[in-house]
């Protein structure tokens, strides 16, 4: 129905005449007939203010209060020059042409006339609101508003263009407002809805869909959107019942049969969820979720050929569909098709080699067939000037790792590209700390260093007494170094000192561990031998709270977990003290120094030694449980991921054993002896290596699954 055939449906009716006597006496027209020609002189105005207050296609008895309106406002603006000439009508023209950057640019012509124009503004709205230009339709539907603060529809599409901007609590609010004026709009009753349904508030949002369906019966949309609040409220069979009624009214309609196959399948119901979905994919047949769904159900009710070839349909849309492609795997497991499904798990790790549970069904699948493949593949190696013997931090796909060439490195977690490289004034043993956007690390240069992550800038430097080749911790916005004979704590955003704690002896020999406000460091004075300790240090205050007398140097890092310090001694012996009392619970003899800092991970602490061995050892009863022999020293302290250590070997050896078992996975060959600790993210394994390089090396997760 076109305009004319709209306006004159409202023939007769009081709203209608009065309007046109309201023309005839502004116009000085002696008769109804030229009231009724001013208007129809004006369908294609009234065109495009129906276009801008109902988006979408209204019906019949919703769109008559829409013109009832329009006209009120004619009768409103007859006076003067016809609202601003031709600018203003040329304005309506390029909306109805859908030019409506043109349009924008003509109405703010007629605006500059009358800055009051009403429907200049509003009508600059919504072609701003069609551009996609939200922000800018707000402000021209508040200049309405500002003006005439009773324009339901104003405040109606504020709301809309409100909604697109993600400001959903903003736009409930401005649904509000025109409700407050045109109770009876269901769209806007509708919407607010939807408002609420994004702002997660699923019951409230029923309830505004339960009044547009007071209103409007028949939209189908309402019915659908109402059932898809109850699915997420956990009401499935009610929400089913909804989707019906919004099928009832749009037999075609994809998204009700969708969600409604996603109900049953919710509800156990998975032959019917199928059937759902057959009649989505009826519908449209290049949907990958629909096809993916289905798979899904059929592998429920334990059809796996045809959930493999519903995977297969989804795939042949979405070629990257990570999870098609690994239930899939699944799927074929099932049938006992496990090279199949390997390759399945192949595509999914393709896509996403983060996916710890597709490697793992992977090495299921390759223990079943017998195919266990212990190699590791090298990503990238990044070469410095000098060796590596500072461990890497790896944060935000940024591998920060100091090197005896002066230089702290900033790259490329995936590429291994430099990002940035800071040059200190002295060889960079201390490994780096990551925290808040900043990286600290000391240099030999007696300094230790904040730089910002992103730029490779300096933020600060503490000077320090001597070189600074132990490495810091941060904690509780506090760094915490040691060098010479103190521990310092240093503000991390200032740089200024805090505090610091002098040893009875001359010198610390290790770097700290911070754990539940406690500072642990050990320390030594080469000429008194009663000076030999570790000592537990009040991370806030920098006051000592206990001290441990060792029985020769403490040159490792200690480890703190559940309540316990474990820390290696120059007496071979590995140490394990009550953090609370400082003291000891057990110490476990080896055969030469403990050559690493110990690692503690699910109740084994694993530490490293001068003996080339790797020890496993009970945290609570201080037992031996396995030990992995290298061929050289191993000072490398171990990294443990997804049941896996990982530990460096004076043989050039990056190792990967098994946590429980203590049996090897992999080994892979550097080029020089490898003195850094592994540090393992997102699948992969990064170490450096006296042959001056820094390794990415991918860490295989498929051979850390437990066979079937």
């Amino acid at each position: 129905m076109n305009a004319a055939q709209l306006l004159g449906t409202l023939h007769l009716t009081a709203a209608y005449d009065a309007a046109i006597l309201k023309i005839c006496n502004s116009r000085n027209m002696v008769q109804d007939q030229a009231g009724i020609d001013f208007l129809y002189g004006k369908l294609e105005e009234l065109d495009a203010y129906i276009a801008a207050h109902k988006i979408g296609t209204p019906t019949l008895e919703e769109i008559k209060p829409v013109i009832v309106e329009w006209i009120a406002k004619q009768a409103d603006e007859v006076t003067g020059a016809s609202l601003n000439g031709n600018d203003f009508n040329e304005g309506v023209k390029f909306i109805n042409s859908g030019q409506h950057a043109e349009a924008v640019a003509s109405f703010d012509k007629a605006l500059t006339i009358d800055p009051n124009n009403t429907n200049a503004w509003y009508y600059r709205g919504y072609a701003l609101y069609k551009l996609g230009q939200h922000t800018e339709a707000v402000a021209s539907y508040d200049k309405v508003l500002t003006i005439y603060s009773n324009d339901a529809s104003a405040w109606y599409n504020r709301g809309a263009a409100l909604d697109k901007l993600g400001q959903h609590t903003e736009a409930v609010a401005s649904y509000d407002k025109a409700l407050a004026i045109k109770p009876d709009d269901a769209s806007a009753w509708y919407d607010r809805g939807a408002a609420l349904d994004k702002l997660g508030q699923h019951t409230e949002a029923v309830a505004s869909y339960d009044k547009a369906l007071a209103i409007k019966q028949d939209y189908a949309s309402t019915w659908y959107d109402r059932g898809a609040a109850l699915d997420k409220l956990g009401q499935h069979t009610d929400a089913i019942a909804l989707y019906d009624k919004a099928l009832a009214i749009d037999p075609d309609y994809f998204e009700a049969w969708f969600n409604r196959g996603n109900a049953l399948v919710d509800l156990g119901q998975h032959a019917e969820a199928v059937d759902s979905y057959d009649k989505a994919i009826g519908i449209e047949r290049n949907d990958a979720h629909a096809w993916y769904n289905r798979g899904l159900a059929l592998d429920k009710l334990g059809q796996h050929t045809e959930a493999v070839a519903s995977y297969d349909k989804a795939l042949a849309i979405d070629p990257d569909y990570f999870e098609a492609w690994f239930n899939r795997g699944n799927a074929l497991v099932d049938l006992g098709q496990h090279a199949e499904a390997v390759d399945s798990y192949d595509k999914a790790i393709g896509i996403k080699p983060t996916s710890s549970e597709a490697w793992s069904k992977r090495g299921v699948s390759l223990r079943v067939l017998g195919r266990i493949e212990p190699r590791n593949i090298l990503l990238w190696r990044f070469a410095t000037g000098y060796f590596v013997w500072s461990s890497p931090a790896v944060s935000n796909g940024i591998v920060y790792v100091g090197s005896m060439d002066k230089n702290l490195y900033a790259i490329d977690a995936v590429t291994g590209t430099e990002k940035w490289r800071f040059a200190t004034g002295g060889t960079v043993h201390s490994s780096p700390a990551v925290s808040n956007g900043v990286v600290y690390v000391g240099s030999y240069d007696k300094n230790l260093y904040a730089i910002d992550t992103v730029t490779g800038k300096e933020i600060w430097r503490f000077q320090m007494e001597s070189g600074v080749d132990l490495s810091p911790a941060v904690a509780n916005g506090i760094v915490y170094v040691k060098n010479g004979g103190k521990l310092y704590a240093i503000d991390a955003v200032t740089g200024k000192e805090k505090w610091q704690f002098a040893t009875p002896g001359s010198w610390v020999t290790t770097s700290l561990a911070v754990a539940n406000g406690v500072v642990y460091v050990g320390s030594d004075d080469k000429s008194w031998y009663d000076n030999k300790n570790l000592h537990a240090i009040d991370a806030v205050t920098g006051k000592e709270k206990w001290r441990f007398k060792m029985g020769d140097e403490v040159r490792l890092s200690p480890a703190v977990a559940n309540d316990v310090v474990y820390v290696g001694c120059m007496d071979k012996n590995l140490y394990a003290i009550d953090a609370v009392t400082g003291k000891e619970k057990w110490r476990f003899k080896t055969e030469k120094y403990e050559g690493s800092s110990p690692v503690v991970s699910n109740g084994i602490v694993y530490v490293g030694c001068d003996d080339n061995n790797l020890y496993a050892i009970d945290a609570v009863t201080g037992t031996e449980k396995w030990r992995f022999t290298t061929e050289g020293y191993v000072q490398s302290s171990p990294a443990v991921s997804n049941g896996v250590v990982y530990v460096g070997s004076y043989d050039k050896h990056l190792y990967a054993i098994d946590a429980v078992t203590g049996k090897l996975h992999w080994q892979f060959k550097t080029g020089g002896e490898v003195h850094s600790s592994p540090a393992v993210a997102n699948g992969v394994v990064y170490v450096g290596s006296d042959d001056y390089h820094l390794y990415a090396v991918e860490q295989k997760p498929s051979l850390q699954s437990t066979p079937p």
